[in-house]
């Protein structure tokens, strides 16, 4: 009698998300959701096509979501969640903008706005808020911000390379 094949491992789904951060002001850009868990507030970002890098895939939600790709910027890596099942990924980045824009929002937001560090809008989206709350998100979030007002950060060495997923 033959075993069962088993079946193929599943791909996770792959989210990324970035969280703006003006250097000028120090606050962060969030919007407000229109659609999926509307009315709460979360970071720019989405679903991974298959075969996209994690820059192009970051490149193509930030011109749907804010309308634009903020340059000079910094892309920096700051928590990946994973689910338990680890059918769903979601990767959060950092990046830093020399000041606050205006976003020019589709029909997934009805609003955005720029926030103090700490200081989040409510109701904020369920990860939004699972991550922001996370003490070991903070520790590194108060981490980098402090590098990029020291006089150690390097401002002119723009760090936006295609990241390549396993998915």
């Amino acid at each position: 009698m033959k075993t069962p094949a088993k079946p193929p491992a599943q791909t996770p789904v792959i989210g990324i998300g970035a969280l703006f951060y003006s250097v000028e002001t120090q606050r962060c850009l969030y919007l407000l959701r229109s659609q999926k868990q509307k009315n709460t507030w979360g970071l720019v970002g989405g679903k991974q096509i298959q075969g996209e890098c994690i820059q192009s895939t970051l490149y193509r939600e930030f011109v749907e979501e804010i309308g634009q790709v903020p340059m000079p910027s910094k892309l920096i890596p700051i928590e990946t969640f994973t689910s338990e099942t680890s059918k769903f990924i979601y990767y959060t980045y950092m990046i830093t903008v020399d000041e606050e824009f205006v976003p020019i929002l589709n029909d997934e937001s009805a609003g955005y706005c720029w926030v103090n560090v700490g200081f989040w809008p409510k109701p904020l989206h369920n990860g939004a808020k699972n991550l922001l709350y996370s003490k070991s998100f903070r520790h590194k979030l108060d981490a980098i911000i402090a590098h990029i007002h020291s006089e150690d950060y390097d401002r002119e060495n723009i760090a936006f390379p295609c990241i390549a997923t396993s998915a």
